[in-house]
């Protein structure tokens, strides 16, 4: 039971990590100056967000997760 216990910490941990990357990297995409991001085409804004949101954005929003996570430990 200690087995599974730890991976599952091991899992959330993942997504700890993997959310608050995202959630560090998204703040320096948001404060390009508002007259840009409304300019630009959506297509040349979508590259310009880091890899490691747009990673994350594929699975989930990231205070959803670091609310999940935080269920999940609670409940371990």
């Amino acid at each position: 039971m200690d087995d599974l216990v730890a991976f599952l910490r091991d899992r959330l941990d993942e997504e700890d990590i993997a959310a608050q990357r995202a959630m560090d990297e998204l703040v320096s995409v948001t404060t390009f100056p508002p007259e840009t991001r409304v300019q630009m085409p959506v297509e040349v804004r979508l590259r310009e967000v880091p890899p490691a949101v747009r990673e994350h954005i594929a699975r989930w929003d990231p205070p959803r997760v670091l609310a999940e996570v935080a269920w999940r430990r609670a409940f371990l």
